[in-house]
């Protein structure tokens, strides 16, 4: 599979798992929970190069999700080494503008010494209306954010994922029920998960009592030397 086909398969399957339910056969959903105003999953599917953990929270009244992918680098290197191409690379695509936003902060994340990356975005639906005139349905991402950091602390590789799939949990379920203090002063559920400041929670996260470290760092610089795309 060249590069771009991976690219194309992975927003493809992006773009189903951001649907109100999901809808490929290689998917399993290993959880979720349901009230009037959202809508919880825990996904899984392997086919994805890298992803250890994926959760949506659709807000029915919004008609938003808020979505959050966790990716293993190590398991990203090996699983593109297969692909003949690189993280750095993985991204270099044109998908409606959406490839390219990851990539350029894929480049500026590049800075930062890292075991994961953290992906998260709020996509919308919209209907169009294609060149032969048939209506569709599809999603549109209005905020995407991808920071690289260490959410394996001295450990190394022996935590594996289970930091960063304990945090996952956590934020889903707080944004899922509002209890995040940037909801208190927002006018909408969206545009107070736009204000978050991602850094500043998964380092506090990190920090805390069940976290990995209290004084962990979640972005520490890389040497120059050791700097590349």
């Amino acid at each position: 599979m060249s590069a771009s086909q991976w690219i194309r398969s992975f927003l493809d399957w992006l773009k189903s798992m951001l649907g109100r339910t999901p809808r490929t056969s290689a998917t399993t959903v290993l959880g979720e929970w349901h009230s009037k105003r959202v809508s919880v999953f825990r996904i899984r599917n392997d086919s994805i190069p890298g992803c250890c953990e994926f959760w949506k929270v659709d807000h029915h009244h919004e008609e938003a999700t808020f979505w959050i992918c966790c990716i293993n680098l190590a398991q990203l290197r090996a699983d593109l080494a297969e692909l003949g191409t690189n993280p750095g690379a993985f991204l270099r695509t044109h998908h409606r503008g959406m490839a390219h936003d990851l990539q350029s902060q894929l480049e500026a994340q590049n800075q930062y010494l890292a075991s994961h990356y953290w992906i998260c975005g709020i996509s919308r639906p919209y209907a169009g209306i294609d060149p032969k005139g048939r209506h569709y349905r599809s999603f549109r991402n209005c905020h995407l954010t991808l920071l690289a950091g260490d959410f394996q602390g001295i450990a190394d590789s022996y935590a594996g994922d289970r930091y960063i799939r304990r945090f996952a949990r956590e934020v889903a379920s707080r944004i899922a029920n509002c209890e995040f203090r940037e909801y208190r002063s927002a006018a909408t559920w969206v545009a107070a998960i736009k204000t978050i400041d991602w850094v500043r929670w998964l380092e506090g996260m990190a920090q805390g009592k069940d976290g990995i470290d209290l004084h962990h760092r979640l972005q520490v610089r890389k040497p120059k030397k050791y700097r590349s795309v």
